[in-house]
Parts: structure tokens; C-alpha cells; sequence
């Protein structure tokens, strides 16, 4: 065994959101491995798409995407594109119906290359249905048959290991997160005066109540009860604002019942759109509160970089960066119900000291443990298990 040897790796990839870009980043600069992304042309249906990626090496795929009977299936058209020959461990995405995996995974185990998986480790969103049953029961026949996987969270860990019969050495726990340490550097140059023009230029006073709502307006994620929280707290005699910042397929229908709102309200709701992780900083920094109604993903933890508390509700469809949050620490989960959400944002409206606090705690959480420095430690360790249980190395 050479430890000197650097590995090969090849990382497939649908798409390169922008939020991974600092991962593979980092991983292109470890001294350990040798990093080259496949990654598709475009996204299947709900799924973001990709962000500038040209600073990282990588071959350009074409992704085949039908929908059939309300699943999606992609093939990635990978012939001609790799000889897997040259790769010492190759990374596929997770998922039943991507269908290039199978033969990826197949040419790999008979050229004995170690493969495996960059897994959300259960899937959230997946419902209790008889066939939701089968396609859980299908990905534990695919974890049992990798040679390792790489997942979001802690609970996903227990999944792969406990449900579904992956040995524990052969699991890697990488966080999901953001670029957080570079959303800190640049938060830190950030003044008062800074937050303060910010939200003066929509009008919000300082002592004013700011929400932020970060994340694409769809349904699962109940964007109207936050125009709904406007409502309550105005009539409560609180001085509320909203930040709405992203887009998506609700947006049309919370404009339209926007407008059917006393203008009172309409004034105190405001659009930013989609903007880049970069230019919501601010706008998330001068916001005292986070909120998702709903379905829960990675605003949490641009939330918690910036000292932002989060609030949702608790529901079993939230992403794995849920549990991050730590009730009544750095956050907030409330009852899925419209009272309970309302109260649990009107605490934290009401009480300035635990509202900075529970900021400070996310900060610190996410400094500690959501880096991206420490999420390729996930790629260090496994490539030590490539060297130590594959004989070729």
C-alpha cells in the first residue's frame, strides 16, 4: 500500500447548485485526492439548478429526464465521457430512478473501482404509501451493495445503519451546509449602520420587527401564513415587516392574495426574488427572525451563519438540515398549526434578550459544526478507507 498515492476520484452529479460549489472547492484542493466532477446539463423537474462551477474540473454530461406517471427518471449519458479504469473510487447521487447509476455501478464492480453513494441517507419527503414502502425497500438493497456512503445528517447515518444494514465503517457523515465561513467574513464587515440602511431603505425602523422568509415559495413550505403572521402581529399592535426572498411556483398566488389584504398590510410584505447566497446576506443579516412555515432546507443554516434564530414547525417532511435546529436554543419548532406558529414568532417578537441569544447560539453551532472545512473531513477520512480496505492501494 502507497499512502503517498493520491486517489482519482470521479463525482457524478445531476447539477452543481451554487451551494455546493464551495464543497467541491474545498475537495478539489485537498492534497489527498485528485477530483474530477461529471455533472449534467440541466435539472429534473423541482430541483435548483446549477451555479458557476467553471473554476472546478469537470466533464459536461447530458442528462435524459422523463416523467412517467409522476416519477421522474434521468439517465446520464456517460459513454465516451469516462474510463473508469483511470479512477481509484468514483461518488454517485442518490437516487432509485437514476438509472446511469446502475450501469456506473456495475462497470465499477467488475473492474473492482470502490463506488459509492452522496446520500441524503432517508428520504424526508418520501409518504407512507405502499410503493414510498417499496422504492425505501429498493435503496436499502442499493446501500447494502455500495462499498461506502456519504450522508447529510446524523439521523440519515442511523437510517443507512440501522434500517437498512450498512456497517457503520463503511458510512461517512458530511453535513450539508453552505459556505459558511465565507458568509461570516463577509457578514463581519457589516456595521449597525449598515443593517440599519438596509432596512431603512424599505421603510423598516429600527426598532421595527423584521422577518426574513428565505427559500423558494412553494406550497409545502406555507408562505402564506407568513402574510398571515403580518396580519396577527399588526393586529396584536406590533410594528412587523417580511422579507419574501426567492421565487417560485407559489408566488403568483401569495401576490394575488396579497392584494386582497388591507393596505396596512400590503405595505409592511417585501419581494426581493431570487437573489444569490452572496446578496441575501444582508438582507437576512438585518433580519431579527427566520421563518419557514414549512418545509425546511439550507435557509437554516445561512439563518444560523449570519446569528440569525430560525423558526418552523414540526413536521416530518423537513430536509435533513433540520436538525440543526435546537428547540428553544438556537430556534424554534412549534406545532403545525397556524396558532402555534404565530405564538412561537410572537415570543420571540416579545422577548429581545432570548431572541439574541438564541442568535448567538445558532452562530456559534454553525461555526463549530456547519463548515465546509469540516464537511470535507467526511472525503479525508473515506479516502483513508479506499486506502486501507481495497488492496490495490
Amino acid at each position: 500500500m502507497n499512502k503517498e498515492k493520491v486517489l482519482n476520484l470521479a463525482f457524478f452529479q445531476l447539477v452543481c447548485p451554487s451551494y455546493k460549489v464551495p464543497m467541491f472547492e474545498r475537495l478539489q484542493e485537498l492534497p489527498q485526492i485528485k477530483l474530477e466532477l461529471f455533472v449534467g446539463d440541466k435539472p429534473p423537474p423541482l430541483a435548483p439548478v446549477s451555479g458557476d462551477f467553471s473554476n472546478i474540473k469537470h466533464v459536461a454530461l447530458k442528462n435524459y429526464i422523463y416523467t412517467i406517471f409522476g416519477i421522474t427518471i434521468v439517465f446520464q449519458n456517460f459513454f465516451k465521457k469516462i474510463d473508469l479504469k483511470n479512477y481509484d473510487f468514483v461518488i454517485l447521487p442518490e437516487g432509485v430512478f437514476f438509472l446511469s447509476n446502475y450501469l456506473i455501478m456495475f462497470f465499477c464492480k467488475i473492474k473492482n473501482i470502490p463506488v459509492g453513494l452522496y446520500s441524503h441517507g432517508y428520504n424526508h419527503q418520501r409518504n407512507k404509501s405502499t410503493l414510498s414502502k417499496l422504492l425505501e425497500f429498493v435503496r436499502g438493497i442499493v446501500h447494502r451493495r455500495c462499498d461506502f456512503i456519504i450522508v447529510y445528517s446524523k439521523k440519515g447515518y442511523s437510517h443507512v445503519n440501522i434500517n437498512n444494514k450498512v456497517p457503520s465503517e463503511k458510512i461517512f457523515l458530511a453535513l450539508n451546509t453552505l459556505d459558511v465561513e465565507d458568509i461570516q467574513k463577509r457578514s463581519d464587515k457589516f456595521s449597525i449602520d449598515d443593517t440599519n440602511k438596509c432596512r431603512q431603505s424599505f421603510g423598516i425602523k429600527p426598532e421595527d420587527f423584521l422577518i426574513a422568509f428565505v427559500g423558494r415559495i412553494e406550497k409545502e413550505k406555507n408562505p402564506l401564513w407568513a402574510i398571515e403572521l403580518i396580519q396577527h402581529l399588526l393586529d396584536k399592535t406590533y410594528s412587523p415587516h417580511l422579507f419574501f426572498i426567492g421565487d417560485g411556483s407559489e408566488l403568483d398566488i401569495i401576490k394575488n392574495f396579497l392584494r386582497g389584504c388591507p393596505n396596512h398590510v400590503q405595505s409592511r410584505i417585501h419581494f426581493l426574488g431570487r437573489l444569490s447566497v452572496k446578496d441575501v446576506d444582508l438582507y437576512l443579516k438585518s433580519s431579527d427572525v427566520s421563518v419557514m412555515p414549512g418545509m425546511t432546507g439550507l435557509a437554516v443554516v445561512h439563518s444560523f451563519a449570519l446569528g440569525v434564530p430560525y423558526i418552523t414547525t414540526n413536521i416530518e417532511t423537513h430536509s435533513p438540515e433540520i436538525e440543526y435546529l435546537q428547540h428553544n436554543i438556537n430556534g424554534v419548532i412549534v406545532e403545525n398549526n397556524k396558532e402555534s406558529f404565530f405564538n412561537g414568532v410572537e415570543m420571540l417578537a416579545n422577548n429581545i434578550p432570548m431572541r439574541k441569544s438564541m442568535g448567538n447560539e445558532a452562530f456559534i453551532f454553525a461555526k463549530d459544526k456547519l463548515s465546509a472545512t469540516n464537511q470535507t473531513k467526511a472525503y479525508v477520512e473515506l479516502s483513508k478507507f479506499i486506502r486501507t480496505k481495497h488492496y490495490k492501494y
